[in-house]
């Protein structure tokens, strides 16, 4: 290696290691490994639980009932957001809360219909929502 390193490049007409000396006067040193890793693209699979919540970095997010049992892809975005994937298609994006439980907007009708109140109409599970959803956050300690 070093004998190639030492020979002119056909493609710059100069020799490498002289090369190099010159690049690392421009090198400068790494601030942090954070500013490292916000270039290193992570994305890490939650699976969804029987109440149709991910947990993510110990807070529980809701998603569509029919995504229960499966896996999903979690991003997390610099301005403050998760971006959820499905086989890489998008589901949905949720601001990063401190709330132990977040749920998206229809959400909560769909995850009741589904299981606890799955005997009530539409009317009703509607109805049940609007009366006790400042109960229901203080009872999941959200």
């Amino acid at each position: 290696m070093e004998e190639i390193s030492n020979k002119v490049s056909q493609a710059t007409g100069k020799i490498p290691l002289d090369l190099l000396s010159k690049d690392k006067e421009c090198f400068k040193p790494l601030t942090s490994l954070n500013i490292l890793s916000s270039y290193v693209y992570r994305e890490k699979e939650y699976k969804v639980t029987k109440e149709s919540m991910i947990n993510y970095k110990g807070k529980k997010y809701s998603v569509l009932t029919k995504y229960i049992g499966l896996k999903l892809n979690v991003t997390e975005t610099s301005d403050g957001n998760i971006i959820i994937y499905y086989n890489k298609d998008f589901i949905l994006c949720l601001s990063l809360s401190g709330n132990k439980y977040n749920y998206k907007s229809g959400h909560m009708y769909k995850i009741l219909k589904s299981d606890a109140c799955k005997h009530l109409s539409d009317d009703q599970i509607n109805d049940f929502i609007k009366e006790n959803i400042a109960l229901i956050y203080i009872l999941l300690g959200g």
